[in-house]
């Protein structure tokens, strides 16, 4: 339970990280 949990909330950080950064991106050009 505890080990899918840990391996959810990495695949979730990452993929909000990768959508900020896209729209900081987008925002800054």
């Amino acid at each position: 339970m505890q080990e899918g949990y840990d391996h959810s909330y990495y695949f979730i950080a990452s993929f909000v990280e990768d959508h900020l950064r896209f729209h900081a991106r987008h925002l800054a050009s």
